[in-house]
Parts: structure tokens; sequence; C-alpha cells
């Protein structure tokens, strides 16, 4: 579940432009480093690893461009 909710996010905010220089979206490289982050969360006793879509579209409204936001 929290894979779809990622992927889906990741979609609508990745930039399909030609001029744009931004990273591309490879699912299968996104689905391993879910399922290590997981695995790692796991063997150390952490939450699971997802996703927040509310805070991607709040980031993209207010002007956001990296993580640094948070």
């Amino acid at each position: 579940m929290a894979y779809t909710d990622f992927i889906l996010t990741a979609r609508a905010f990745t930039g399909d432009d030609e001029d744009d220089d931004g990273p591309g979206l490879d699912a299968d490289q996104e689905f391993l480093a879910l399922g290590a982050a997981n695995l790692g969360a796991g063997a150390l006793h952490g939450f699971p690893v997802s996703s927040s879509a509310s805070r991607t579209a709040l980031a993209a409204s207010a002007g956001a461009r990296s993580q640094a936001y948070s």
C-alpha cells in the first residue's frame, strides 16, 4: 500500500518537461529503496517507512525545491 501511494505521488510531482533537469522516476529503484529502508527499520526496531502525499502537495504549493523545507 505504501509503495503505490509513493509512486502515484511521485508521478504527480515528477516534471515531464524536456527542459526539466531534475531526476526522472525509476519505479524499480524506488521499490528497492523503500524495501531496503523498511528492512533497516525492522532490524533496528523502527517505524515503517512511507511517504506523505499531503506534505508533498503542501511543499510544492509553497514553492519548496528540496527536502530542506521540513
